[in-house]
């Protein structure tokens, strides 16, 4: 306790249980936060070899809605939580969950991940990103030992029960921009 007190001293009673008696607690300016826990698991983004019949199943089958497109590519979907989207598709070669997205519980809950990330050395798969469609700020980090790509985000949009009701999903061009608007180039899609 040396290191977290002022003065103090330490005994052990007769059944070994030490007692450390101390003066003044050092203090930080902020507490480390400890608890890093999401509020929430937002959505799956699979990609999918069969992206037609997937889209398809979901809405038709399941009752998910569109809330917007990325070129004939990607669909974010929305489903009874309101959330921008709970689930999004990607056209792909082949099938795989690319990633999955946890609400955090603030924007300094998304940093704190991030600082945790890099010091413990978990590859950042894609730094800092503004999401247009979701409104969220994001970053995403990847464990090649369990799996898929993790986003953390605070921000993501949630329709308010009018919105969910009436909203006419946007067509949006195939341009990475879409995807983060603080990026200034269009010629990396490939990184999505």
């Amino acid at each position: 306790m040396k290191g977290l007190c002022e003065r103090g001293f330490g005994v052990r009673d007769p059944n070994g249980l030490i007692v450390e008696l101390f003066t003044e607690f050092v203090e930080y300016a902020e507490p480390p936060l400890i608890e890093l826990r999401p509020l929430d698991l937002v959505h799956p983004f699979l990609a999918t070899n069969k992206y037609d019949e997937t889209v398809e199943f979901y809405t038709k089958v399941l009752g998910f809605l569109p809330s917007d497109y990325v070129g004939d590519v990607t669909v974010f979907l929305r489903g009874e939580d309101r959330y921008h989207h709970s689930l999004a598709l990607q056209r792909n070669e082949e099938h795989y969950v690319a990633h999955l997205c946890f609400m955090m519980k603030s924007f300094d809950h998304v940093m704190r991940g991030r600082a945790r990330a890099l010091y413990k050395q978990v590859p950042i798969a894609s730094d800092m990103v503004n999401h247009s469609a979701s409104t969220s700020i994001v970053f995403y980090l990847y464990d090649p030992k369990h799996g898929p790509r993790y986003e953390l985000c605070d921000g993501h949009r949630v329709f308010t029960p009018e919105e969910h009701e009436t909203h006419r999903p946007r067509r949006m061009v195939l341009d990475p921009r879409n995807i983060d608007v603080w990026r200034a180039a269009a010629d990396d899609w490939g990184r999505f």
